[in-house]
């Protein structure tokens, strides 16, 4: 696993922002992007950003779904940890707002190969982080019809490197 670049680097499902912004500490990108699509969670990215964003990058924060999303620009590094729960598997949250990080409530696989599809360069690269459950992973290498597949697994965490099948 490795990155060669991120000029733009956006974070998928960012949550409370933490791994796009620990990666642009790291990286160093002339730009951050975080796409979140509880509203919920964008106080919590606006803290994050201010009291661990080491460098002075630019940062955009979109509130909206994979599916509903358009990126105005291409992106060389993408970063998510997507919904690891599938439909049936695992306790549902009593807090339905939960449910619907942990899980594809808006969207589904597709959608979010899509959104990677329509985001990334022809020479980027997008890493996802799950957890180890093998489900979950034939799952998405199921969906998976756009992107070549290069799995690392580290602990009970389980790595996946996409990059385009065909770059143009």
């Amino acid at each position: 696993m490795k990155v060669s670049k991120a000029s733009q680097l956006l974070d998928l499902g960012a949550g409370c922002g933490i791994i796009g912004i620990e990666l642009a500490n790291l990286l160093r990108p002339e730009k951050l992007n975080l796409l979140e699509v509880q509203t919920e969670f964008v106080p919590h990215i606006q803290k994050n950003i201010k009291t661990q964003l080491k460098h002075q990058i630019p940062v955009e924060v979109v509130n909206d779904s994979f599916g509903k999303w358009s990126p105005e620009k291409k992106f060389d590094l993408i970063t998510c940890n997507p919904p690891y729960f599938l439909p049936g598997r695992g306790e549902p949250y009593k807090d339905g707002r939960r449910e619907l990080a942990r899980s594809f409530v808006l969207d589904n696989w597709k959608i979010f190969f899509d959104a990677i599809d329509k985001a990334m360069t022809d020479s980027g690269q997008a890493f996802l982080v799950i957890k180890d459950d093998r489900v979950v992973l034939d799952t998405i290498k199921k969906n998976n019809l756009l992107f070549d597949l290069q799995v690392f697994k580290e602990g009970n965490l389980i790595f996946l490197e996409l990059s385009r099948l065909y770059k143009n």
